[in-house]
């Protein structure tokens, strides 16, 4: 029956308080312990047998066009030709500026 009743504003700011239980000295202690068991963690050694990850065959996209679709491939000849045809007209037209 004493949950049914309404908290002060005391009993609330107590409340409150009370879940803030580390200060900052102790957040400080404990991040500090934190990094230091992070720094002193178990490693494993590595042996010859595991030094690196070696892949036993080169690895190629077999997909066609290396797996870019056609639309882009045909962007990319668009651009392309854009770019060629742009210089020829840079060639062909002498810059007359005054």
């Amino acid at each position: 029956m004493a949950d049914d009743l309404p908290l002060s504003e005391q009993e609330k700011q107590e409340a409150l308080g009370e879940a803030n239980l580390a200060g900052s000295s102790d957040m400080d202690r404990m991040i500090a312990e934190s990094e230091e068991r992070w720094r002193n963690r178990p490693r494993v050694i590595p042996t010859e047998d595991t030094r690196g990850f070696k892949i036993s065959e080169p690895r190629v996209c077999r997909l066609p066009n290396g797996g870019v679709s056609a639309g882009v491939i045909a962007q990319l000849q668009r651009n392309r030709a854009a770019r060629e045809a742009e210089k020829k007209e840079e060639r062909q037209e002498p810059n007359i500026e005054l």
